[in-house]
């Protein structure tokens, strides 16, 4: 072990007594040297080193030594000593420059009662702190390259750097040597870059300092600033990550991971069961009617039965509450009582209106509890989840669009009679696909479950079952019926079959998650931030609901209208 040379110019210190010798020294052994500093009091010549350093440098312990703490005598002649330690240290190839290390004895000499408040760093400085770091990176990824570089043997074969022609400079940093060595105005590193590895936490951080400069810009951007200086083993992978974890991009550039596709509730799967029994509900509108002399708005409000697909059209005169049980009481007493019904959050019937909120109020919810109604809603902003009605609201539209063309303003009967028959032709769509052949059923329609046939073609069809007789038609009625349904599950359920396959992975938003609410009437600098307070997981475990813990107070999103900021940790279990 020997100590670093003197320091060709050196500048007096003034140490005070009573410290221990912090000595610059360079540990040699058969596969290298160490360069390190060292605590040590007079007179020592080794010291205790780690096992890591010294599987670096080859040495072999003289004896096993136990560490035991003593008591420090007379330190009077310390100052020479320190004096040429520092200088020493300053000397040596990795060490800092002697003004920094007189200047981190000033600063610490003069004590919290200074007017220097922070030191002041020097560019030097940080060229010294930045070959450190990288010093260090390439050890923890290169540490066998390095160890046979220092040897002067060849690299390994199984090498992550094995094509690329590295070697040690003078600053002991590992380079990958070009071509381009005669080229005059280029610089050192980029006529042989520094090799570093993706996977170093230095590197990343590398990385994330050049995002955040570039304007947190372009992957390619920084990809050709990195290479101007450094060779990064799988630099544009690692990039990539690095942007794609950077919290103010996710902000600004992150989507929401769409949940995978769920299964189908039951209540679009409960045959055998009389129809509307499971009812959707929607409005649409308003529609402009001719009231005797006067322009008047109508709405409409549509139910559809989920299992057979068929539709009830009433016209709603207003959008309060009165309106509303009217509607249902009118279609209750042409259809019956429905067991269960789906409708969105009440806010989502016409935008925000905010007579809409009273549609959901007290005494609809009352009169459907009496009734043995049981009334579910979808979360709000997710239009989605009720496709059931949404698409034949569409549907009902274009054949509204069609009757209503070239006419004047219809008067309120004539629009009652033009929904009635939009209503039929909805009813009579056919569910399955139609046969070209001359022999085959008819397409199987939700009017075959309402009225018996498609409402167009009456039902001929010969019925040979022996349980029918001329005298017992309700045999017969339930006989047509059960025909009806085994077509449905023959025909019409297989085609709701088809489930699309996850294009990305999915991880489930947890609780304690901080997410970005998309809102598409707003900005998107506007988008509020909340953290998640709890979440629904469906029947197959996945969460597409949460509850958002905002500074307004806790909404309802569905999951596919969130980005994740930060996630927690997934816990683990052992």
């Amino acid at each position: 072990m020997r100590t670093g040379r003197r320091a060709e110019t050196p500048q007096p210190v003034n140490f005070p007594r009573g410290l221990l010798k912090i000595i610059a020294v360079t540990i040699e052994g058969p596969d290298g040297e160490y360069e390190t500093t060292a605590l040590l009091d007079e007179g020592s010549t080794a010291t205790l080193i780690d096992s890591e350093v010294a599987t670096r440098i080859g040495a072999v312990p003289i004896r096993q030594e136990r560490v035991r703490l003593e008591g420090v005598g007379d330190m009077s002649k310390v100052v020479d000593a320190l004096q040429k330690a520092y200088l020493a240290r300053a000397s040596t190839m990795h060490a800092p420059s002697v003004s920094l290390t007189s200047r981190l004895d000033d600063w610490r000499m003069a004590g919290p009662g200074s007017t220097t408040s922070l030191l002041q760093l020097l560019e030097s400085d940080l060229a010294w702190a930045e070959k450190t770091l990288l010093r260090h990176s390439q050890w923890d990824c290169f540490a066998e390259e390095i160890t046979h570089l220092r040897a002067s043997q060849p690299l390994p074969k199984a090498s992550r750097i094995a094509s690329l022609c590295a070697f040690l400079d003078k600053d002991n940093l590992l380079r990958a040597d070009t071509r381009i060595k005669l080229a005059l105005t280029a610089t050192e590193d980029v006529k042989a870059p520094i090799i570093l590895d993706g996977r170093s936490h230095i590197v990343r951080l590398l990385i994330m300092e050049l995002h955040v400069k570039m304007g947190h810009g372009f992957d390619e951007t920084v990809l050709n600033e990195l290479r101007q200086r450094y060779r990064i083993i799988n630099a544009r992978k690692t990039i990539k990550s690095v942007s794609s974890s950077c919290a103010g991009c996710r902000r600004f550039k992150g989507r929401p991971v769409l949940p995978p596709t769920g299964d189908l509730p039951l209540e679009r799967l409960n045959h055998h069961t009389r129809p509307f029994t499971f009812t959707g509900l929607d409005y649409f509108g308003p529609f402009a009617v001719a009231v005797g002399r006067r322009q008047e708005k109508r709405y409409v409000a549509l139910f559809t039965c989920l299992v057979t697909r068929a539709i009830h059209l009433e016209v709603v005169t207003t959008l309060s509450a009165d309106a509303a049980i009217t509607s249902l009481r009118r279609f209750i007493a042409r259809r019956g009582s429905p067991k269960q019904i789906l409708s969105d959050n009440g806010t989502n019937f016409v935008g925000a209106s905010k007579e809409m909120r009273k549609l959901h109020g007290g005494p609809v919810i009352d009169f459907a509890t009496n009734g043995r109604i049981r009334w579910r809603f979808i979360p709000p902003a997710a239009p989605f989840m009720g496709g059931a009605w949404e698409r034949l609201v569409r549907t009902v539209k274009n054949a509204l669009k069609t009757t209503l063309k070239n006419r004047s303003l219809p008067k309120e009967d004539t629009f009652r009679t033009l929904l009635l028959e939009a209503e039929a032709i909805v009813n009579s769509r056919p569910l399955t696909y139609v046969p070209t052949a001359t022999d085959a059923p008819e397409a199987i329609t939700p009017f075959h479950f309402l009225i018996g046939t498609s409402s167009v073609v009456p039902w001929t069809n010969d019925l040979t079952d022996g349980e029918f007789s001329q005298r017992q038609e309700w045999r017969k009625a339930l006989r047509l019926a059960d025909h009806f349904w085994a077509r449905w599950l023959r025909e019409y359920l297989p085609t709701l079959r088809e489930k699309l396959k996850e294009s990305q992975p999915y991880q489930d938003i947890k609780e304690g998650d901080v997410v970005l609410i998309v809102d598409p009437t707003l900005p998107r600098g506007l988008w509020p931030l909340a953290r998640v307070s709890r979440t629904y997981p469906g029947q197959d475990g996945r969460v597409r609901v949460a509850d958002l813990l905002t500074k307004g107070g806790t909404l309802r999103r569905p999951a596919r209208k969130l980005i994740v900021l930060e996630a927690q940790p997934v816990a683990t279990e052992f």
